[in-house]
């Protein structure tokens, strides 16, 4: 499900003190947790635990419910700058809505320090149908084909982005 611990209940009145003493029991004991930093705040799963998580989470949990831990991970970690995770959870739901608002939310922090590869590998985590109805995703392709001086993709990206702003208005 995810590549690190994260626990975004683990604040609420109801079961917390049940998660905090599972995971510091899982920290005792060394069981399926490896630490990412020296501090002992960041661990992530044995990939092998992670597996079989990922395996029985669609048998024991119900649509609905995996789609609501997608989105509370995918905002806990972009609010966090984890910004290719949180795509990565938030593309998995139906709507792509949320994935849309992640991008948006981090595209000018990632073109002002230009990081073009960056961009790129972002939009291209997006499937093709949204791509083509999201005008913001449009731009950012079309300026990575400006980038690339290839400007026959450039001027289709921003026809359709043209068009698409002008159905909006």
């Amino acid at each position: 499900l995810l590549d690190h611990v994260i626990d975004l209940d683990i604040t609420r009145k109801e079961g917390a003190a049940r998660k905090i003493n599972f995971f510091r029991y899982l920290k005792k004991h060394n069981l399926f947790l490896i630490a990412l930093d020296n501090s002992g705040e960041w661990y992530r799963y044995h990939h092998m635990f992670q597996e079989f998580l990922t395996t029985l989470a669609p048998k024991m949990l119900d649509e609905a419910t995996i789609h609501t831990f997608y989105k509370n991970a995918s905002e806990w970690l972009s609010n966090r700058d984890w910004v290719e995770e949180a795509l990565e959870l938030a593309i998995r739901l139906p709507d792509k809505t949320l994935a849309v608002a992640i991008f948006n939310s981090h595209k000018d922090a990632i073109l002002n320090k230009e990081q073009f590869n960056r961009l790129n590998q972002l939009v291209r985590m997006f499937p093709e149908h949204v791509l083509v109805n999201t005008p913001s995703l449009l731009l950012a392709r079309a300026l990575l084909f400006e980038i690339q001086k290839d400007y026959v993709q450039l001027e289709h990206y921003l026809d359709r982005a043209n068009s698409l702003l002008q159905k909006e208005e």
